[in-house]
């Protein structure tokens, strides 16, 4: 599951088009599941910067500045977790 994760940000990150229940699977392993409007899928974020994320498809494909948000979202997620990280190990070092 982690490794088909990696390769969907990865093919996210190289641009493009991408299909809409690929980027709506990954929304839902990542955020839970949606509120449902219409064709509007709207994930919470858990993060202030960008509270929630909605997608809806354009055809088959998800819009193209949807898929930029969810980019944006994933890689606030991932600073916030190198934070995380160091502030662990300077800890450690404090602590040891």
């Amino acid at each position: 599951m982690a490794e088909e994760l990696e390769e969907l940000i990865e093919e996210l990150g190289k641009g493009g088009r991408i299909r809409f229940q690929k980027l709506l699977n990954l929304c839902k392993n990542l955020f839970g599941k949606p509120r449902i409007r219409g064709s509007h899928h709207i994930f919470g974020t858990g993060l202030s910067e960008i509270p929630i994320i909605n997608i809806q498809p354009e055809k088959k494909d998800a819009k193209a500045y949807q898929v930029r948000q969810v980019l944006k979202v994933l890689k606030l997620l991932e600073e916030l977790s190198k934070d995380d990280e160091e502030q662990g190990q300077e800890k450690e070092k404090n602590d040891g």
